[in-house]
């Protein structure tokens, strides 16, 4: 893991607004993405890492009877990849998804859980602003998208900048998500301590956040 000492920068830390579905390529791996990675509905928080060699998607879930679960699911190779190359080489593209490998985990999470990440989420989504440098396409060297429903309804979405790892404010979003896949692949026995760690970990970072903003 990079250290961050002394890699805080005097700004406030934020993420980036998601490309908007433009042309065909673009609706159709979205349109994709939502039915292989996520769950349908009564989502809370969302969480979407793009790599090269695999793609996650990371949902929590209300169901009807109140009570969480948290859903990781993955392609390998990357779902991005495989139908840009499909789109650009004109192949079939049942075809294509045929060549991925796809896993679904799922496990109960505790509701304390779920607001202490909604919570550093919302803290993060609630300062979007555009990276100075221009993006023309869709960059599938491990991005990541965060995506969070306001108790209000509302959805949000935001991207990690590249340089994520600076700010401390950020950083624990990648080690709240794999704790949460671990959650899904674990026994039961191991389940607590990855809760206690995750709400600590999520606690923290929203409290840093939110003191820096008011400053």
């Amino acid at each position: 893991m990079l250290s961050t000492a002394g890699a805080e920068t005097q700004d406030r830390p934020h993420l980036e607004p998601v490309r908007q579905d433009r042309d065909a390529f673009e609706k159709t791996y979205a349109r994709l993405r939502e039915q292989m990675l996520f769950t349908k509905s009564n989502w809370v928080i969302r969480y979407h890492e793009l790599s090269l060699s695999a793609e996650t998607g990371v949902s929590i879930t209300k169901k009807q009877d109140g009570t969480f679960w948290v859903t990781a699911k993955q392609t390998r190779p990357s779902l991005g990849p495989t139908v840009r190359c499909a789109f650009d080489q004109k192949l079939n593209l049942k075809s294509a998804l045929k060549t991925l490998k796809s896993t679904e985990r799922n496990a109960a999470i505790p509701e304390r859980v779920v607001k202490a990440i909604r919570r550093y989420w919302i803290s993060l989504l609630s300062d979007v602003r555009p990276d100075e440098r221009p993006v023309t396409s869709i960059n599938f060297a491990n991005q990541v998208i965060l995506f969070a429903m306001t108790p209000e309804g509302k959805s949000l979405a935001g991207k990690l900048p590249i340089d994520a790892y600076k700010y401390r404010g950020i950083h624990a979003v990648e080690d709240i998500a794999w704790d949460l896949v671990d959650i899904c692949v674990q026994p039961k026995e191991r389940h607590k301590k990855l809760f206690d760690r995750i709400e600590q970990r999520a606690r923290e970072s929203a409290d840093a956040i939110l003191k820096r903003g008011e400053r």
